[in-house]
């Protein structure tokens, strides 16, 4: 009878330990969360998207100018942030020209959830950042310069996100280019 209770008192004191060895309430900082996007904090999460985009279209439009086409790129890749997601992007310039001006990027991950960016205004700086082309005030003008595109809005997880992301022009970069390879790199925070 008393190797019975041994076995049985062994028993729950080994059932127990399991349970509270398998509890979530201090796990002793061998097991972190994953980051989320729909933290609360106000915590700069880094962003890096690496992707070849393609020429989709190159149609006249009025909103361009004379002389000037609309533009839209698109690629799709994979980043640890953003999980696989799509990137548009259009501007208007001139063909095989340097000058871009209206710079416009979305961002669509698998879920459908979008982030919307646009060239930030006030991006010169005479140090090989952005400088302003004469005919607009916000227009890119040579290649290989700094692109900085900052986050307008969202839907989904991205609702009430801020941010910016920057990407280097790529060397010979020209409006229309049928292929180019981009990496933008930058941050997203939660308002």
């Amino acid at each position: 009878m008393k190797t019975l209770n041994v076995k049985m008192l062994s028993l729950l004191f080994v059932s127990l330990g399991m349970l509270f060895a398998c509890s979530d309430d201090d796990n002793g900082g061998l097991y972190q969360e994953p980051r989320s996007l729909n933290a609360m904090d106000e915590t700069a999460i880094p962003v890096t998207l690496d992707l070849a985009l393609r020429l989709d279209e190159a149609v006249e439009s009025l909103s361009c100018g004379e002389g000037n086409l609309f533009y839209a790129h698109s690629g799709e890749s994979e980043a640890p942030t953003l999980g696989d997601y799509s990137l548009d992007l259009s501007y208007c310039g001139a063909p095989r020209e340097e000058t871009l001006s209206n710079i416009e990027v979305t961002i669509t991950d698998a879920n459908n959830n979008k982030l919307f960016l646009q060239q930030k205004v006030d991006t010169a700086a005479s140090d090989g950042l952005p400088t302003r082309g004469s005919n607009n005030d916000n227009a890119l003008s040579n290649n290989n310069e700094v692109l900085i595109l900052e986050i307008t809005g969202g839907t989904g997880v991205y609702n009430n996100y801020t941010g910016e992301i920057s990407s280097r022009l790529p060397a010979n970069f020209s409006a229309g280019v049928p292929s180019v390879n981009m990496t933008f790199t930058g941050y997203l925070m939660q308002q």
